[in-house]
């Protein structure tokens, strides 16, 4: 569990999962983008959480943490993200990771990702998804790929923005997607690859707009999504 927020103090009533939490709440220029320098603490930080297969990452506003999971697979593989939007941004600011940017920022700089499965995307992005030929693959919300067979070991990434407000509270603007229907996402890509790592962000903290009611909700989807995942590796091993 990695923590830059206070979301998972504020949950802490009703989710703690049993994994070690990192607390980089003392890192600064980590929020949406990711200075150099801030990359160097957090590199650092996060090395002793290289071997867990499920990865907490906080807020959506640093979904770039994916990024350096998946710098660290060192041989051909896919990624699965599950997210509203396609995180493929052209970068602002050179040399600068964004939450917005590190799916193209993977594209560009890691050799051995051959292919990106994207599902349940704002339809007005779906034209971020483009340039990259057949190594991107992306679908809107409301639609599914028929197979999530990759035929390449998987990182699969989830941001809890893609599910609608009755799964999710986030501070982005969301899908339509049940937990029902993630669910047997996640169950579908376990089913039919071989899955190197997951991780999940989508909290929200009291500071940008949370209630009690927003916490609850997320508590729920994490301890399903903590309980699906856990028992998929072990099916998968």
């Amino acid at each position: 569990m990695i923590v830059l927020s206070e979301a998972y103090e504020e949950l802490r009533e009703h989710f703690c999962p049993p994994s070690e939490r990192v607390d980089c709440r003392d890192v600064e220029g980590t929020v949406c983008y990711l200075d150099p320098e801030s990359e160097t603490l957090l590199r650092e930080r996060l090395s002793p959480v290289r071997g867990a297969f499920l990865r907490w990452i906080d807020s959506g506003d640093f979904h770039y943490l994916s990024y350096f999971a998946c710098r660290r697979i060192g041989r051909p593989y896919a990624l699965v993200l599950l997210d509203h939007h396609p995180d493929m941004q052209p970068p602002v600011f050179p040399g600068v990771l964004s939450c917005g940017g590190w799916v193209r920022a993977l594209l560009d700089g890691d050799p051995y990702l051959q292919k990106v499965m994207i599902v349940g995307i704002a339809p007005g992005l779906m034209e971020e998804t483009k340039g990259y030929g057949e190594r991107v693959q992306a679908w809107p919300e409301g639609s599914f790929p028929q197979s999530f067979a990759t035929g390449l070991p998987v990182f699969l990434s989830i941001d809890k923005d893609v599910l609608n407000r009755d799964y999710a509270r986030t501070d982005w603007d969301q899908g339509t997607m049940t937990l029902e229907e993630m669910e047997a996402v996640v169950k579908a890509v376990f089913a039919r690859n071989k899955v190197l790592g997951t991780d999940i962000c989508g909290e929200l903290c009291r500071s940008k707009g949370g209630r009690d009611e927003d916490l609850e909700i997320n508590a729920f989807t994490n301890n399903c999504l903590l309980n699906l995942i856990t028992a998929a590796f072990c099916d998968n091993l």
